[in-house]
This record gives C-alpha cells, structure tokens and sequence, in this order.
C-alpha cells in the first residue's frame, strides 16, 4: 500500500518528493527510493509482457531506426493527471 500510495501521490497528483514524504511519514530520499524500485518493477513486469505483445501485432510496421524502447530510458515517463 505505501509503494501504490508513492506511485499515485507521484504520477497521479504530481507531488513532489518532499510533499509525499511528509504525507506518508518518510523522508524526501526514501521516497525517491521506493518510486526507483517500484518503476523497476513495473519496468520488469512490462518486459515480461513484451514478447507476448510483440506476437499480437504480427505485421504492424517496425520501430524506426534510431528509435528507443522505453525500457532503454533511465527516467519513467512522466504522467500528468
């Protein structure tokens, strides 16, 4: 509940670090912490999920050159409410 807690004050009502470590009773630098490992879960989860998506769209056009994954990306996308 803490970890989804993180995730949502984050990317659902865009707090920053602090403002969630105050309402969740942990500090600025632990939040940063469990969102790091929470996106590497999700990250990992997602991966999983990819050849299985990658069958399904048999035949749609391939990524062009030079484009990256998103799981290449060192940051997680942000997401606006």
């Amino acid at each position: 509940p803490e970890v989804r807690a993180t995730l949502i004050l984050r990317h659902y009502y865009g707090y920053d670090y602090a403002q969630i470590g105050t309402y969740l009773g942990m500090s600025s630098g632990t939040v940063g912490s469990t969102l790091s490992r929470a996106h590497a879960s999700i990250r990992r989860k997602l991966e999983a999920l990819e050849p299985k998506a990658a069958a399904a769209t048999e035949g749609s056009p391939a990524r062009p050159a030079g484009a990256r994954s998103r799981s290449a990306s060192t940051e997680p996308p942000e997401v606006l409410p």
